[in-house]
């Protein structure tokens, strides 16, 4: 989260995670995550009536590793400062905005690096519209060499 004032997960977000799931407590898991990612929590209580609640369940084992790989939700700038290789950062328009600024901050943190904003798509990118952004972007790159 690159946004001034964006929320942060507890310190102890991750443990919290992997303690609901080992409790068979999955729901109360994903909502957790819900919470720190900013939904609003009427919104949140409506998901579990949708058809996709127990999709979202079935993966909020998941959740504990994502919390791992974010690292806090910062932004890891100098790490990304090391990548070396040619990188496309996609994101969808219709993204929640957050989500967008912090495509274009990991863009803006590989050296570089081109961010891509594909029209009309939101966190949930259609195959169909990223197929071509990826294959057109593998097309411009410079030839590689095998390395091993």
């Amino acid at each position: 989260m690159v946004d001034p004032g964006a929320p942060r997960p507890p310190a102890d977000y991750e443990m919290q995670l992997r303690q609901l799931v080992a409790a068979g407590r999955r729901g109360d898991a994903v909502r957790l995550f819900m919470r720190v990612v900013g939904l609003p929590r009427f919104l949140i209580a409506l998901m579990r009536f949708f058809p996709m609640w127990p999709k979202l369940e079935a993966v909020a084992h998941t959740l504990a590793y994502d919390a791992a790989v974010m690292d806090g939700f910062a932004l890891p700038t100098r790490r990304l400062a090391t990548i070396a290789v040619p990188t496309i950062v996609l994101s969808g328009e219709k993204s929640d905005p957050r989500l967008r600024h912090a495509a274009a901050a990991v863009a803006a943190a590989i050296p570089g690096a081109e961010h891509r904003v594909l029209a009309g798509q939101t966190h949930n990118v259609s195959p169909r519209v990223l197929a071509p952004a990826v294959r057109e972007f593998f097309a411009k790159a410079p030839a590689r060499t095998a390395v091993g």
